[in-house]
């Protein structure tokens, strides 16, 4: 019992260790700004922004332990989150050319700001 005890330990310190290598890197340092980085946004949002609909229907699945609610609110709040982020998508796809790169027009964009779910 003790060495598998001993094992776990040396086990979780090495694990954790191999965890704390990566933390210097971050998506900031090799973030791409400018045209290039709103059409990745733009085609982000666009291929991923449908999503959004069976997130929300598992979200108020779990909040309301009641599958039916969950399928017909949380589809209806599904679609008005994954709409305007798709149609946002296809507009920073065509339009990235035009100078405005640093701004989404859907906040918060899931792409770089934390949900209000992620929080609760």
């Amino acid at each position: 019992m003790k060495k598998l005890f001993c094992a776990a330990i040396i086990i979780l310190f090495v694990i954790s260790v191999v965890g704390l290598s990566y933390a210097e890197t971050s998506y900031d340092t090799h973030k791409v700004s400018g045209p290039m980085a709103k059409a990745e946004r733009g085609a982000k949002n666009l291929l991923i922004g449908w999503t959004d609909i069976p997130v929300s229907v598992c979200e108020t699945t779990m909040d309301t332990k009641n599958a039916a609610l969950g399928l017909s609110v949380g589809l209806w709040q599904g679609f008005k989150k994954a709409f305007p982020r798709t149609i946002s998508g296809l507009v920073d796809l065509v339009t990235f050319a035009i100078p405005d790169y640093g701004k989404s027009p859907v906040k918060p964009d899931p792409l770089t700001e934390p949900s209000t779910a992620a929080s609760k």
